[in-house]
């Protein structure tokens, strides 16, 4: 059986390597657009992966030293988590309802494979939102385990404090 910790790490791990390809693809469109020109849709979902990188990986280097508890992990998770799915409903509109597929043989894409076209911009866009909803669901998974192991370990300690007067007798 899998402790909590252990669970929160290999998710850590995963969040790192799906948040990479996310602002490897969207760098690309910024490229395109030119950084003045691009949309914000785009930079909106390019910042929150490359900020959710980062912080992801500090965590996962300094949450062995206790420099962050779990609690403060969990806040920031589900700040995280909110930051994605803004981030993804800006983008619904460009990949919603798109085909990027022409499977009657027809070139209409940049690239074609035995008669069937594909959009390159298109498929790009529908993965990084597709890599935006896993990286949605494992921040909500994540500040989950970091409640979870907070809850394990933030025992109250309640001491009672006693205290001697001492009285004087005047008489």
């Amino acid at each position: 059986m899998l402790h909590t910790g252990s669970i929160f790490h290999y998710l850590r791990i995963l969040e790192i390597v799906t948040l990479i390809p996310i602002w490897g693809i969207l760098s690309w469109f910024i490229n395109a657009y030119a950084p003045a020109q691009a949309p914000d849709r785009i930079l909106f979902l390019f910042i929150v992966s490359l900020l959710a990188t980062v912080y992801a990986f500090l965590t996962l280097l300094f949450y062995r030293h206790h420099l962050y508890t779990p609690l403060y992990i969990c806040i920031v998770d589900i700040c995280f988590f909110g930051l994605f799915v803004g981030g993804l409903v800006l983008l619904a509109p460009s990949v919603q309802n798109t085909n990027c597929v022409d499977w009657s043989g027809g070139v209409s894409g940049s690239g074609s494979w035995l008669g069937v076209a594909a959009d390159k911009q298109c498929m790009m866009l529908k993965s990084a939102w597709g890599l935006g909803i896993v990286n949605a669901i494992l921040f909500g998974i994540t500040s989950f385990a970091a409640w979870e192991l907070w809850r394990g370990t933030g025992v109250v300690v309640v001491q009672e404090r006693v205290t001697r007067r001492r009285r004087r007798n005047r008489w």
